[in-house]
C-alpha cells in the first residue's frame, strides 16, 4: 500500500510558500527590488528548511509504520520455517501415497472384474 504522508506534508509547505509569495507580489510596485530579492531569498531558505523537516518527519513516520506493521506479521524463525517445510513435504507424500494406493486398488479391481467376466463367459 502506498503511503501519501510525505506528499500531504509537501503540499502543506508549498501552499504556505505560495501564500507568502503572493503577498510579496502585491508590494512589488512600491518596494525596492533589492529588498524584495532579500525577502525572496529568505522565503526560499525557509522553504528548504521546511522540506528538510518534512523529510525528517517522513523518516520518523516510516519507522513508526514499520514497527506497526511488524507487530501484525508473525515472526518466522529458521526452525519454524524448516518445521513447516518438512510438514508440507510429509502432507504431500501422504497425498501421493493415498493416490498411489487408490490407483493400485483400481487396477486390481479391473483385473479382478475382467477375470470374473472371463469366468462367467467361459461357463
Amino acid at each position: 500500500m502506498i503511503d501519501f504522508y510525505k506528499n500531504k506534508q509537501i503540499n502543506k509547505v508549498l501552499n504556505q510558500y505560495y501564500n507568502t509569495f503572493s503577498l510579496t507580489l502585491d508590494t512589488r510596485d512600491f518596494v525596492p527590488d533589492k529588498y524584495t530579492n532579500k525577502i525572496h531569498k529568505y522565503i526560499f531558505k525557509n522553504m528548504k528548511k521546511k522540506f528538510k523537516e518534512v523529510d525528517r518527519d517522513d523518516r520518523q513516520h516510516c519507522k513508526a509504520m514499520k514497527i506497526k506493521n511488524k507487530s501484525k506479521i508473525p515472526k518466522i524463525t529458521f526452525r519454524s520455517f524448516i518445521k513447516n517445510l518438512f510438514q508440507k513435504q510429509k502432507e504431500r507424500s501422504e497425498v501421493v501415497n493415498d493416490k498411489a494406493d487408490y490407483f493400485c486398488n483400481a487396477k486390481i479391481d479391473e483385473n479382478a472384474s475382467s477375470s470374473a467376466v472371463d469366468n462367467i463367459t467361459s461357463v
